[in-house]
């Protein structure tokens, strides 16, 4: 997104000035050959396109959600101040600053991994516009602006704290005891026990990293791998999945496949959350990705019919073997 924005600014600046804007070409080519230094070489472009054109990662991958889906108060707060500030003074900042705002905003609503670089344009934006504002007042008027000044400063540090207190008890929610099935890869590693392991997407990178000698269906880093000449193997591994979950693809076709031996899934009920607040911020989640939870009870029943039989169980996750 860097890239595209810094060619976005490059273009708006030959436009204005009716030529090219030499320096600002030098600079964006530099920044397309430095992305060439990196393991992938070229390839990373294909990567990048992959996750560009991809309309399946804004409904599954969390980092890729709709910002719109995602009630952040912070994040509410400073789209509603900034916005107010663009159609208020929208003649006194410059072309760059409201194309680049606006492009920036509406990358964020539709992903909100682009948000932290609209974040940073808006606070200079606020910035700008708390200045105007402050200009435009008749000198009997500053005392107030300063009571103003002090209100937001106290909404801000309010909202700061709340938004701490969700990031820590999200955290806490994603620690390796709560939300990943530890003890589960311990029984497994000990028990010298599962194969072929079909577990959630989830989970995929921590049973890689603890169980690296066994072979799992899927992980994160695969929700853009596709290959049509696969042949017999999976064409969308990421899709499929998500298709299994959902009940629109069976699980016993994927088992007879891959030769599954080992299901691990969540306990039914472990990711609860009983956080008003917490519901409501997840509210977007649910609206795209459908009840995980339910998902799960699905996938279960699936497991149980294809006799696999229940070998371990925690607080956190479940796991089920195929029976001999």
């Amino acid at each position: 997104m860097g890239i595209f924005t810094l060619l976005l600014f490059v273009v708006i600046e030959s436009i204005k000035d009716k030529r090219i804007y030499i320096k600002g070409v030098f600079v964006f080519l530099l920044s397309v050959l430095a992305t060439f230094i990196n393991p992938y070489t070229l390839r990373i472009w294909e990567v990048i396109y992959n996750h560009a054109t991809d309309a399946n990662l804004r409904s599954y991958v969390s980092e890729w959600l709709p910002g719109v889906t995602m009630l952040h108060p912070s994040l509410l707060f400073l789209i509603a101040i900034s916005l107010i500030i663009v159609y208020k003074y929208i003649k006194r900042f410059n072309r760059i600053e409201i194309v680049l705002f606006l492009f920036l905003l509406v990358a964020s609503l539709l992903s909100i991994k682009q948000a932290p670089l609209w974040v940073i344009l808006a606070v200079i934006i606020v910035n700008k516009g708390i200045l105007h504002f402050k200009n435009d007042l008749p000198k009997i008027a500053l005392k107030r602006f300063d009571v103003l000044i002090s209100v937001l400063i106290l909404i801000g540090i309010f909202l700061f704290i709340l938004q701490a207190y969700f990031a820590l008890k999200s955290s806490y929610q994603l620690s390796e005891n709560v939300f990943y099935p530890k003890k589960a890869t311990e029984y497994l590693n000990n028990k010298h026990l599962g194969k072929n392991v079909f577990s959630t997407f989830n989970w995929g990178g921590y049973l890689i990293w603890h169980l690296p000698q066994r072979k799992f269906f899927v992980d994160g880093r695969m929700p853009t791998w596709k290959n049509l000449n696969s042949g017999n193997q999976s064409s969308y591994a990421f899709m499929e999945y998500n298709d299994i979950l959902t009940g629109k693809v069976s699980l016993g076709s994927t088992i007879t496949r891959y030769d599954i031996d080992t299901v691990i899934v969540p306990v039914e009920g472990s990711k609860r959350n009983d956080d008003f607040i917490l519901k409501l911020i997840s509210f977007g989640y649910k609206f795209l990705e459908g009840d995980q939870a339910q998902y799960y009870a699905s996938l279960t029943q699936q497991v149980l019919k294809f006799k696999f039989k229940e070998i371990y169980r925690d607080n956190v996750s479940v796991i089920y073997q195929k029976s001999q």
